[in-house]
């Protein structure tokens, strides 16, 4: 005999979710910009850790994808035109991955570029002690 339910759970798993996409309100949006400037840009699992009554129905990449979009569009102002905090956690992973990009080679680049931007520094320094009489 064959298995009649096989056609139903092929078709239940193949097709989409049903699940509807829904606004984030605006008390959401609040408690987004308020986290980022809490934890900074890209810890999303904090935000939504510490504010889990509202952002609880949320994955952490809607939460981040509001936040991209409320950038995008101008609705997120940072103060006296700073950039709001990233995580430090995302700013070495970034850098680690520059770091291992061709097979080492980018660390080689890295250090060459960091010490390229620091003779510009002193060289800057320099020109400004110049100046001054």
């Amino acid at each position: 005999p064959r298995c009649s339910f096989l056609p139903l759970l092929v078709r239940a798993v193949m097709t989409k979710s049903t699940n509807k996409r829904h606004r984030f309100s605006d008390s959401e949006k609040e408690v987004i910009v308020r986290g980022v400037r809490v934890y900074g840009v890209g810890n999303w699992k904090s935000i939504k850790d510490a504010n889990g009554e509202l952002l609880g129905g949320r994955t952490t990449v809607q939460i981040k994808d509001c936040w991209r979009t409320m950038v995008k569009k101008g609705d997120v102002s940072t103060e006296s035109g700073k950039p709001l905090p990233t995580s430090g956690r995302k700013k070495h992973e970034r850098k680690k991955k520059k770091a291992n990009v061709a097979g080492g080679k980018g660390i080689k680049r890295a250090a060459e570029e960091e010490e390229e931007s620091s003779l510009e520094e002193e060289e800057e320094e320099e020109v400004q002690q110049e100046k001054k009489p």
